[in-house]
């Protein structure tokens, strides 16, 4: 193999390692998420008709 193809194929097989760690790093990003639970009382009953708000410290969102 000359000189010139195996650098060729080396820079080739390079760059596909390249995409495939960035493809497994972009496809951990997400930008949904869920909360679920119930509220209850200090005493330990279930409230009903309770709002909620969440905030994102990170991105400064809030959610109610």
């Amino acid at each position: 193999m000359s000189p010139v193809r195996q650098s060729l194929v080396r820079w080739s097989a390079g760059l596909a390692s390249l995409a495939a760690i960035l493809t497994t790093s972009l496809g951990a990003q997400t930008t949904t998420g869920s909360i679920r639970g119930y509220v209850r009382d200090p005493a330990g009953q279930p409230m009903a008709e309770v709002q909620l708000s969440v905030r994102s410290v990170d991105m400064g969102l809030m959610r109610g």
